[in-house]
């Protein structure tokens, strides 16, 4: 079958717990390197009135070959369980911007034990 296949896994949250997670960009050798130049990182969610259009984004900032996210309680815990995300990579100063989906799936919802 022609086409890219994005990897696929569930994002887990942790009810009443802040999301943080950072990725490294590495190089076709697998080396740590820069992130592109002008391209922003940020998860999308499927939880607006029009899906994808106009749903929840969270950004991360790209400081070198890192890039974190830090996401407040409160509004990770309004994502609600089998919401459609993707992980995008869009470069913003072309036009049309590119986007590439580098991970997709659906928010799982843990709670704490105890």
């Amino acid at each position: 079958m022609p086409g890219r296949k994005a990897p696929v896994e569930p994002l887990v949250l942790i009810t009443n717990d802040d999301f943080e997670w950072f990725y490294e960009w590495k190089d076709e050798n697998g080396v740590s390197a820069p992130f592109p130049a002008d391209h922003e990182l940020y998860y999308q969610f499927k939880d607006g009135e029009n899906g994808w259009v106009d749903g929840s984004k969270w950004p991360f900032t790209i400081a070198g070959s890192i890039a974190s996210i830090r996401t407040e309680s409160d509004i990770a815990n309004a994502m609600l369980a089998r919401t459609p995300y993707e992980l995008v990579l869009k470069h913003v100063t072309d036009t049309p911007t590119k986007e590439k989906v580098l991970l997709m799936g659906n928010v799982e919802r843990q709670e704490p034990r105890g």
